[in-house]
């Protein structure tokens, strides 16, 4: 029996599919398939085996739709790898349906949620907007970047608001201060380049203590779609990109790892005076 499917890329491309059997599942997932449930019974078809084949390959969006769906399947703030497959609930039977309105419908809230850029087509934005002082960071879309808050263009604006803030970047095991050169902090023009800081320190360790070839861990993966901007709540963040993402410490083996956490603070109250 073939069954119409919605394929949900990486990049927040989608395509309905017709789907006549496992091969076909696993042509879109590129390897063997694995099934996050959805709010309205329908599946959520994703690699099984994404960190080891896909670890480059974060889909910000299929990431949102699990942790909306099914949030214990994503612990610690876990992310989907690689295009995913949405389809409905299955029969009596045991096999799947076409894809549900619902399902299509929750896609489309956090693929073009109402406070990213207005359409291509829209009316002209009124001077309010266009004068934006809003503080979030913005969101990327069709080549420009968009306040989220009110869908202003900032690309189109002399001198983003966003520019002048300053995000402070630490690293420390909870319950003791943040390990910071307290003479030269961490301290960054935007959330983006802080969360791209606190990557790159959480590979370097990695890279450190490796001992095979699996890639880096999903703290790294979570770390580097924060520097691309992806602000969600699922990851621990608020809009304007500031929060804290845990993990556990790199080549500890133990029974009572405390973890480490990697945060971003707005300091840009602290910092007037640069």
């Amino acid at each position: 029996m073939k069954v119409r499917g919605l394929a949900l890329y990486c990049d927040g491309s989608t395509a309905f599919v017709t789907l006549a059997g496992l091969a076909d599942y696993q042509a879109v997932v590129k390897g063997d398939i694995e099934a996050i449930g959805l709010p309205d019974g329908s599946t959520m078809w994703s690699n099984e085996d994404g960190m080891a084949m896909l670890p480059d390959e974060p889909n910000i969006f299929a990431t949102r739709i699990a942790h909306l769906g099914s949030p214990d399947t994503l612990i610690g703030g876990g992310v989907v790898l690689g295009p995913v497959l949405l389809t409905g609930p299955m029969d009596q039977e045991g096999n799947d349906s076409d894809v549900t309105e619902a399902a299509i419908a929750l896609a489309a809230t956090v693929l073009w949620p109402r406070r990213v850029a207005p359409l291509p087509d829209a009316r002209p934005l009124p001077t309010l907007v266009q004068n934006c002082t809003h503080p979030g960071e913005p969101i990327s879309r069709h080549g420009d970047d968009f306040c989220p808050d009110c869908g202003a263009n900032l690309s189109e604006l002399p001198t983003p608001v966003q520019n002048q803030r300053r995000f402070l970047a630490t690293i420390n095991t909870p319950g003791y201060l943040p390990e910071a050169d307290v003479d030269d902090p961490a301290i960054f023009d935007s959330a983006r380049e802080a969360w791209d800081y606190l990557a790159s320190e959480r590979k370097r360790d990695e890279d450190d203590f490796a001992e095979d070839e699996r890639g880096y861990s999903g703290v790294v993966n979570t770390l580097e779609m924060l520097a691309e901007g992806n602000f969600d709540p699922a990851f621990g963040v608020g809009s304007d990109g500031t929060g804290t993402v845990s993990g556990g410490t790199v080549g500890y083996d133990g029974d009572h790892d405390l973890g480490r956490a990697y945060s971003v603070t707005d300091v840009t109250n602290e910092n007037e005076e640069d």
